[in-house]
This record gives C-alpha cells, sequence and structure tokens, in this order.
C-alpha cells in the first residue's frame, strides 16, 4: 500500500514539474512560416495584417479572451476537473463488481481506444479554433445545476461534523429518527440475538417467533441512512409528491453557487488560482485518510476485495461494458469541458503530451481512491459482522450514507467525517469550475461579445449562476432526490455518446481524419503519428457505436431509485425529454442550415453544408493567415496512405531489413 501511494504520488509531482519546465522553456511569442517557426512581437505581427481585412473579417483578433496564466494552471484545472466525484464513488464499485484487478485489463484497453483519442480531438480542437459550441451548454447547464445540489449536500455534512458535539448520524433517539432506527451498539446486540435466536430453535421448544415478531419483521434503518433521508433531504413518498423546500438546503445551494461565482468572476484568470489549492488538497486528504483506513481492523479484507483479480468475470459482456462506460465518465469526453479547457491555451501548446500524461494521472487517481474506500468498508464490514457484499455501495449512497456511518464509529470521528466531506467538496467544485465556465465560454463566443468584455463576462456569469441557483430549487424540494435520480439517469450519460459519434463524423469521416492530423500538426509544430487517424476514424468511432447500441440493448423501461422506489410512467417520458433537449440545437442547427445553403439539389446542399465556414480555424488572424498559406503545401495535403508509408519507412523493422540487406550483398 506504501508503494501504491508512494508511486502516485511521484507520478504526479514529476509530471507537474515536466509540465512546469516546459512552460517555463516555451516562448511568449511566436510566429509560424511554411517552413517552420519564426518569432515576431505582438506589435510585428499586428503589423503584418494591415492589408489583411479578409482575415480581420473572418477572425477577429481577440485578445481579451484571456489564456492560462502558466502552464500548471491548466494542468491542475483538468486534474480538478477530470478527477470527479464519479472516481471516488464509482470506479471502486465497478472494479470490486467486476472482477477486481482483472477490471483493469477492459477498462485500460477501452482508456486507449477511445479514452485518449477523445480527449487529444477534443483539446485540440479547443486549443487549434479557441471556441466552443452551442450544443455544450445545455448538457453543462443542467449537469452543474444538480451538481452543485451535491455540493450543498457535502456542505452541509461538512459543517455539522465541524459544529456538532457528536456527529449527528452516529446514534438514534433524534428527532428525525424513526422506530426502526438502530445504531451500532443496538446493532451489535441484534447481530448477538439473530444467532443466539438461530441455536435456540434447534434446542428449545419455546416459539420465540411470537415474542419477537414485531423487533424481527421491521426494516433495519442505520443512522447515517435516517440522518441523510430524513434530516438532510425530508424525502418524501415519491416524485409525484415533490412537497415544499428544504429550508436548511437553501443557504447550503446558495453558499455553492456563491463559491463558483466567486472563483470564475475572472474567468481562467480567477479560477486557475484556486485549483492550485483544490486540485492538489484531495490528494492529501485520500493519502491522510488511506493511511487512516489501513490501520483500521478488516482494512486488509476490503482491500482485497477491491484488487483481488477474478479473470473468469472477463467472459461477461457487463464487465466491458462498465469499463467502457466508466471511460466516459472519467475522462468527460463530449461535455465541453475538455474543449473548453484546450481552449484558453497557447496555440503552439504541446496538447498530444497532455494527452498522454493527464489521463494516466486521473486514472491513477481513480485506482489510488478505491483503496482509500475499501479499507473502510473492510472495516465496516468487521464491526458489523456483515459480509463485503452487504456493506459495499455505490454513487451518493457511498458518500452520505456508508462512509459517514463508517467514520462515526472511528476515534476522532468528527475529524474525519470534516475531512472526508471537505474532500468531496473540493472535488466537486473542480468539477462545477469547468462545466459553468464552458457554459459561460461558450455563450461568450457565440453572441460575440468584444466590446467591455470583462464587464459583459460578468453580467454572464451572474445571470448563469442566478438562473441555475433557481433551477436547482427543484433539487431541494422534499421531492428533489428523486428528481436529481432522475436527471441524473437520463441526462448525460447517452447523450455524451451520441455528442461524441458526431464529433468523430465530423471531423474524421467529414472534414478528414488526415486534415485535421495536419491541421494540429500545424498547431504544435512537430509531426504526429499516422495512427491517430486510424484510431479516429475506425477503432475509437466502431468503440463509440458500440456503446450506443450496449446503452440502447441495457435500457429498461423500469428506473428505480433503491430497492424499493419505481418511478411512474410519466416520469421516465421526462426523462427522455431530458435527455434529448441538449441534442435539438444540434439537429436544429441542421436542419436550419440545410434550409439556408444555396443549392439546387439536396445533394448539392449537404455538400455545401459539409464544407468548413470562413470562420474555421485559428482565431488570431496572424496564425490563421500562415495557416492558409500552410494548406497549399505538399506536407498538408498528404494522404493516411501516404503517412503509413512514410512511417513505415522510419520504423526499426525496416531499418532492420535494410541493414540485413546490405549484409546479405
Amino acid at each position: 500500500l506504501c508503494c501504491v501511494v508512494l508511486c502516485c504520488l511521484f507520478v504526479l509531482f514529476c509530471s507537474v514539474q515536466a509540465f512546469r519546465m516546459s512552460a517555463t522553456n516555451q516562448s511568449s511569442s511566436f510566429v509560424r512560416s511554411s517552413s517552420g517557426r519564426s518569432k515576431g512581437t505582438l506589435a510585428e505581427r499586428k503589423g503584418l495584417l494591415n492589408n489583411m481585412s479578409m482575415f480581420e473579417q473572418a477572425v477577429p483578433l481577440d485578445e481579451s479572451r484571456g489564456q492560462w496564466s502558466k502552464k500548471l494552471d491548466y494542468i491542475l484545472s483538468m486534474v480538478g476537473y477530470s478527477v470527479g466525484l464519479s472516481n471516488i464513488w464509482r470506479f471502486p464499485y465497478l472494479c470490486y463488481q467486476n472482477g477486481g484487478g482483472a477490471f483493469l485489463i477492459p477498462y485500460i484497453s477501452f482508456l486507449i481506444l477511445c479514452g485518449v483519442p477523445l480527449f487529444f480531438l477534443e483539446v485540440s480542437i479547443g486549443q487549434f479554433t479557441s471556441r466552443v459550441g452551442w450544443a455544450t451548454i445545455v448538457i453543462t447547464l443542467m449537469v452543474s445545476t444538480y451538481f452543485n445540489v451535491i455540493i450543498a449536500y457535502s456542505l452541509m455534512f461538512f459543517f455539522e461534523s465541524l459544529t456538532m458535539k457528536a456527529l449527528p448520524w452516529s446514534l438514534c433517539g433524534n428527532w428525525w429518527n424513526t422506530e426502526n432506527c438502530l445504531d451500532y451498539n443496538n446493532a451489535s446486540i441484534y447481530e448477538s440475538y439473530m444467532r443466539y435466536r438461530s441455536w435456540e430453535r434447534n434446542h428449545s421448544a419455546v416459539d420465540y417467533e411470537d415474542i419477537f415478531s414485531s423487533f424481527v419483521n421491521r426494516t433495519i434503518r442505520s443512522p447515517s441512512e435516517e440522518y441523510f433521508n430524513n434530516r438532510v433531504l425530508n424525502i418524501s413518498s415519491g416524485i409525484d409528491n415533490m412537497g415544499g423546500l428544504v429550508n436548511h438546503l437553501i443557504p447550503c445551494l446558495f453558499a455553492s453557487w456563491l463559491i463558483t461565482a466567486t472563483c470564475l468572476i475572472k474567468g481562467v484568470k480567477s479560477s486557475g488560482k484556486v485549483v492550485y489549492f483544490t486540485a492538489i488538497f484531495p490528494y492529501f486528504l485520500l493519502t491522510v485518510l488511506l493511511v487512516r483506513g489501513v490501520t483500521l481492523e478488516g482494512a486488509t479484507t476490503g482491500i482485497m476485495y477491491y484488487v483481488k483479480p477474478n479473470f473468469t468475470r472477463l467472459v461477461e459482456p457487463r464487465v466491458w461494458s462498465d469499463a467502457a462506460f466508466q471511460v466516459f465518465f472519467s475522462l468527460g469526453p463530449g461535455w465541453g469541458g475538455l474543449i473548453t479547457m484546450g481552449s484558453y491555451n497557447r496555440f503552439d501548446n504541446n496538447c498530444l503530451r497532455d494527452s498522454y500524461i493527464l489521463p494516466m494521472i486521473m486514472e491513477l487517481t481513480s485506482f489510488f481512491a478505491g483503496f482509500v474506500v475499501f479499507s473502510v468498508i473492510g472495516f465496516m464490514a468487521h464491526v458489523t459482522g456483515k459480509k463485503i457484499e452487504e456493506v459495499v455501495a455505490e454513487g451518493p449512497g457511498l458518500a452520505f450514507v456508508t462512509y459517514p456511518e463508517v467514520v462515526s464509529r472511528m476515534p476522532m470521528s468528527q475529524l474525519w467525517a470534516a475531512l472526508f466531506f471537505f474532500m468531496v467538496l473540493t472535488v466537486g467544485v473542480d468539477s462545477v469550475f469547468v462545466m459553468v465556465e464552458t457554459a459561460i465560454t461558450a455563450a461568450h463566443d457565440e453572441l460575440k461579445i468584444k466590446k467591455k468584455l470583462k464587464v459583459k463576462r460578468i453580467y454572464i456569469l451572474l445571470g448563469a449562476c442566478c438562473f441555475m441557483f433557481v433551477c436547482g430549487l427543484a433539487f431541494i424540494t422534499k421531492g428533489g432526490m428523486y428528481l436529481l435520480h432522475l436527471v441524473d439517469q437520463y441526462c448525460a450519460f447517452l447523450t455524451v455518446v451520441i455528442i461524441c459519434f458526431i464529433e468523430l463524423i465530423s471531423f474524421a469521416w467529414i472534414y478528414g481524419a488526415e486534415r485535421i492530423l495536419s491541421d494540429f500538426e500545424f498547431m504544435i509544430g512537430k509531426s504526429l503519428s499516422p495512427f491517430w487517424p486510424v484510431f479516429w476514424r475506425f477503432a475509437t468511432t466502431a468503440v463509440v457505436v458500440a456503446i450506443f447500441f450496449v446503452s440502447v440493448f441495457q435500457y429498461s423501461a423500469e428506473l428505480k431509485m433503491g430497492d424499493d422506489y419505481r418511478y411512474p410512467a410519466w416520469s421516465i417520458a421526462l426523462g427522455w425529454c431530458i435527455s434529448c433537449s441538449s441534442l435539438v440545437l444540434i439537429f436544429v442547427y441542421m436542419i436550419w442550415k440545410l434550409y439556408d445553403t444555396p443549392g439546387e439539389t439536396l445533394r448539392q446542399k449537404i455538400r455545401n453544408c459539409t464544407q468548413p465556414t470562413k470562420r474555421w480555424g485559428p482565431a488570431n488572424p496572424t496564425i490563421r493567415m500562415e495557416w492558409e498559406a500552410y494548406k497549399n503545401t505538399t506536407k498538408y495535403k498528404q494522404t493516411l496512405k501516404q503517412r503509413l508509408h512514410k512511417f513505415y519507412q522510419r520504423s526499426p523493422l525496416q531499418k532492420y531489413r535494410e541493414q540485413m540487406s546490405r549484409t546479405a550483398v
């Protein structure tokens, strides 16, 4: 365990230092020529464009849009965005459920085939064009609206961990508890009683069923479960009964949006500084919680359940589909966040290196978090006398029911509870930063706000935060958890898969994988592997299509929350409407563009529609001018076959064959 911790921290430290050194060594000014790089000041670059109104009209120079102050700001923002709550409460559960360490085989396979190519494509598109699309506004607004509700829950748990003399979810007897509540001490007595009763049935003529029937037939609830459901949520009977607002959650939700607006008030200039704390501190907390967790009794059993490989599970299709789904959840392609973060990069930033190192950091974090979770789950199983299967949970149930119950049984429980919920808070806030920034950036870019840019952007930010706060009030009603679960199930995943498929078709097939690779080579300033077009056009597209059909085949018309509640049919229809809402803009724009584009036949209209617009390309007019010149070179027009042949000529195998031929002669 110490080796795992040290390796993860060493990889993180080396990555950060490498990026810091590369950012320091890069020049702050650059201009490209058709043969390579040339240097020039900003004034000189502007002087080159005095007689080039065509480029100024196509893409206005927007110097005040903003860029990352340092490369490290970008790296930590990306880590904070991708290392979200799903890495803590979803990946460990999936790894345990799907064969332990064997789950890493399909997971790494899909990471290579699908995750990294999509990551590189989206970051590079954002860096190349410095823009974000409209469809990302809808999905990020919806997700960030209910994501901040989860942050509001963690705020309440965090403050009550600090202000109460004893953890309020550790004991029964509070006003929100019911007669079905059993705390730690009573639970131990109950377990002893059940074992005694099992023996007594075989050795006594007394009918204990009549004596204890009223006790045994109860649905036993833990104090943490009743605290979350009855105190925090004040949950109603179902989505049909939304009820009124839960008053104590209103200030928590307001505080979460106030934190978001304050940290984004100056865009990436301000959020890039906040992530120095919010992205790094969770690693410190995870390490502290792991050190505490492995010292608990039963921790080894829990960790062995987590990592022990069961290779027989690899023949099950569900294991592979879960691995593919988790790649989308963890890296975040299709949400717009990767494009947004890349759009604030320097144009010549080496995003290829970023696309290798950042996913590695993110996935090591997921694996590392699993040790933290299962060490305390093993302890929970030990003290309750239950099996691991009966204790383990995923999603909000892990963060707000299982883990609080575990820390309530530790010495210095208030300290560990406060640390855990502060970690949940910082991890969630990082993700919300990027999602809200994505919506603000997309609206700002598309509306072409140029005058008084900073003031206008502040208005957009405050308006969006106020709007999402008002919308979020629906999630903190008594039936809000049912709505949150519904939106979480239907809002994101299938829509994100479709958006990724449209991206791949647009860039790899319509625009051309070879052309987009040439654009990226012009941007980075170095030749790229010819296998990237192969991935985008074939392997990644095939995986995304397979994920879509698997999602459809696994779809169930019945939606449940927990083991008891089933959603009514009208709510399922509402969920599908929510799922399709973010795709409406794409298809409406496609239809409008097809109608508005000149052409005598439908085929001509489609051909004209699929041509790049005048706005496509680098946003900086100077770089755009050089890109237009670069497109006329033979290097830009290389086909995939030519690229593969050239790669083969430079390969060690070909060099070895040539050497052997010369030796034979």
